[in-house]
């Protein structure tokens, strides 16, 4: 159980690393889809990970991680766009 743990804690960390790199350009296009960002709470789901892993419910603390890692892939995939999108806002206004 331990290695599972440790192995858990491991790629929790670099999942928090993941979202650490994209903090600025998730922030700024949060701000500007307001209610319509589909990454408005990703900011959370570390939080609600790291309470299921002091709780010891491992299970769902490897279920969130797998969540979170799908939608940072999904961000990561997107920033080009949401690049964009953050400099047409800039240039605009």
């Amino acid at each position: 159980m331990d290695n599972y743990v440790d192995e858990l804690n491991a790629r929790i960390e670099k999942l928090y690393d993941r979202i650490y790199q994209n903090k600025n350009m998730l922030v700024a296009y949060n701000l500007i889809e307001k209610e319509h960002s589909n990454y408005q709470h990703i900011f959370m789901l570390p939080e609600i990970i790291n309470r299921n892993m002091q709780v010891g419910n491992y299970r769902r603390a490897a279920l969130y991680s797998i969540f979170t890692e799908r939608m940072m892939d999904e961000i990561e995939s997107n920033s080009g766009r949401i690049r964009e999108k953050i400099n047409d806002y800039i240039l605009t206004d």
